[in-house]
């Protein structure tokens, strides 16, 4: 009987040898049970250029004190964008000229074939400079986003949105006698209580016949230059703040009253009843940028939702046309009372005669002062 017994046995366990393994999963069939696989956290586009930018170790950034917060909000940006995207980069931020300075020297390296000073332009890449600039599609670094804020061949991208109009003090305009129109500005209440910028880029839309029109426009113009008490450059609003203009017509955007108020100070803003344009601040990579992919990541970073609202703290500002603009809201509660706005790069390509209304605005505002 044990002898039976080990045959069955050993007869069992070479059934069991001989039998057919179970079927192995196709290649790539998940395993029962097994996590999913977790998708790629950023875009091909977008993770190419972090792994690049981790090579480069650094980005070069030029720019005005007054743009998203200067030195101290470069700081923060280096922090937060190295956190973000795993990354230990350096930024070096040298305090620049003017936007169109900046952009002019960018296009003398470009065109001697020399690295640029800065791997990101920030305010002002214009259809004049524009060939300096890479042409990138930015819908393959930032999943959403709209074609809309990319202008010039894609050489340039939208990240702040200008609303021109009138800035006032407070204390010597309260809210509710100041100027609706820009009309109100040539009743005798308001002669000489104004100032006028040196420039009018921006301002010769209202010659338009989108608004306007040339006939009213220009005497209007007149009128107004010479009913002016000075001039006033963007950014000095320490003029208006001590009184000496308590009000300023046509600003550069609502912007500048919105960042004096978070400081507690007495400047507001309106748009004019006439309307105002839609300018953007646009934001370009050098062809001969050094970093170019440090600099892809840093204007990806500025482009999504996060970094837009890193824009709307410091510059008081962000992209009208991104999902979740707080410009995109100011701009729907103007239309609803009537106010007309045009976005002024629209404007540029319909009516190319503006720049020739601009040299005649500019004529009319050197003779008059």
């Amino acid at each position: 009987m044990w002898l039976r017994c080990w045959i069955a046995v050993v007869v069992a366990l070479v059934s069991l040898a001989c039998a057919p393994s179970p079927a192995a999963p196709p290649s790539g069939a998940p395993t029962a049970g097994a996590a999913p696989t977790a998708p790629a956290p950023w875009p091909p586009a977008l993770q190419a250029a972090i792994d690049g930018a981790r090579q480069e170790g650094t980005l070069d950034l030029v720019w005005g004190g007054a743009v998203l917060g200067g030195n101290d909000g470069v700081r923060q940006l280096q922090d937060r964008i190295n956190q973000k995207y795993g990354l230990n980069l350096t930024f070096n931020f040298t305090l620049g000229p003017a936007g169109p300075v900046t952009g002019a020297r960018i296009l003398q390296e470009v065109a001697a074939d020399r690295p640029s000073h800065t791997d990101v332009h920030a305010v002002s890449v214009y259809p004049e400079i524009k060939e300096g600039f890479q042409s990138i599609d930015w819908r393959e670094y930032v999943p959403g986003l709209p074609e809309a804020v990319m202008y010039f061949d894609n050489r340039g991208v939208a990240w702040g949105t200008l609303l021109p109009g009138i800035t006032y003090n407070t204390q010597l305009v309260p809210p509710d006698k100041a100027p609706r129109s820009l009309a109100d500005l040539l009743t005798p209440a308001w002669k000489g209580q104004y100032a006028v910028p040196p420039y009018v880029v921006g301002r010769g839309v209202y010659a338009l016949p989108e608004y306007q029109g040339a006939e009213r426009w220009f005497p209007f113009w007149r009128q107004m230059v010479a009913g002016a008490s000075g001039i006033m450059r963007c950014g000095e609003s320490e003029h208006i703040l001590s009184g000496e203009f308590p009000l300023f017509a046509v600003d550069c955007g609502d912007y500048e009253a919105r960042s004096r108020q978070r400081l507690g100070q007495p400047l507001s803003h309106v748009i004019p009843a006439e309307g105002t344009v839609i300018r953007y601040w646009l934001m370009g990579v050098p062809l001969t940028a050094r970093h170019p992919n440090a600099a892809k990541v840093f204007v990806s970073y500025l482009l999504s939702r996060e970094g837009q609202e890193f824009v709307w703290e410091t510059d008081a500002t962000d992209s009208y046309r991104l999902p979740g603009s707080h410009i995109a809201e100011i701009v729907k509660s103007y239309e609803a009372r009537g106010v007309v706005f045009h976005e002024e790069y629209a404007l540029l390509e319909k009516h190319p005669e503006l720049a020739d209304i601009e040299r005649q605005m500019l004529t009319i505002l050197e003779q008059t002062r």
